[in-house]
């Protein structure tokens, strides 16, 4: 409707955002594109609902109504009837979308077993330190451990995916999609998998989550735990464990 008159304002706005914004484009882009879908209800949808109202209205009658009829109220009112319907559909809509959006946004949350873990890693390691954060989550861009560690920390975590599109550019997709791996090798139990797909020469600490308890932004009806794996770093005579409580290790490379 804005393209046929010629009128560009909105449609500029809601795309500018993805040539400036990059993965954040969604944020400011989705104002114009508010302000669109309702010039698009008022224009579109329920000019056509109007018309469908006249329309059936003229079938209902053998002959023409004057101004003021009866049939005229008729129309008026099956045409309210179907406005009300779309707002209340909308309303329903939207605040069931509100309430989920809500929901798991809350999910995204830094447990405190994972705080005190990463306030001792500011405190006890060098600054310079690198490390492999494990959380076996198949979602490394939903994952609170991975997101918050290099902020909260100031270490360098090796497969934190925020901010690094910035780095990797182009290759941005690709280096999200190389870290799948790395969490399968919690479930998968064996630190061969972990030397297999990451040098050990690129990390100095191995800290690992041992509750997985939201994945794909979806919280678990079942935390996932990874004893297997854990047993298998315990056992490993070129780490040395250096903390460790129930939710949280944290290993040394010797």
């Amino acid at each position: 409707d804005r393209l046929i008159r010629r009128d560009y304002l909105l449609p500029l706005w809601m795309v500018i955002p993805f040539f400036v914004e990059g993965r954040g484009a969604a944020g400011p882009a989705a104002i114009p594109l508010a302000m669109l879908a309702a010039i698009g209800l008022v224009n579109v949808v329920f000019a056509a609902l109007s018309a469908l109202g006249r329309k059936s209205g003229a079938t209902d009658i053998d002959a023409p109504v004057g101004k003021g009829s009866s049939n005229d109220v008729g129309q008026s009112d099956q045409f309210s009837s179907m406005e009300r319907s779309v707002f209340i559909y909308l309303f329903l809509y939207l605040i069931f979308s509100t309430y989920q959006f809500g929901f798991q946004l809350s999910n995204a949350t830094l447990y405190p077993a994972d705080q005190e873990a990463m306030t001792w890693v500011r405190k006890n390691t060098p600054a310079e330190s690198r490390f492999l954060v494990l959380t076996g989550t198949t979602s490394v861009s939903c994952d609170s451990v991975l997101e918050w560690f290099p902020a909260l920390t100031g270490r360098q975590s090796l497969y934190t995916v925020q901010g690094t599109e910035w780095i990797e550019g182009q290759n941005f997709n690709t280096y999200v999609k190389s870290t799948y791996p790395v969490q399968e090798c919690l479930s998968s139990g064996d630190v061969p998998c972990l030397d297999a797909v990451v040098s050990r020469s690129q990390y100095d600490y191995i800290y690992v989550s041992k509750l997985l308890r939201v994945d794909n932004c979806q919280p678990l009806d079942i935390q996932r735990t990874f004893p297997y794996f854990l047993e298998h770093l315990h056992a490993d005579n070129t780490l040395d464990m250096l903390y460790e409580t129930e939710g949280v290790v944290i290993f040394s490379r010797q």
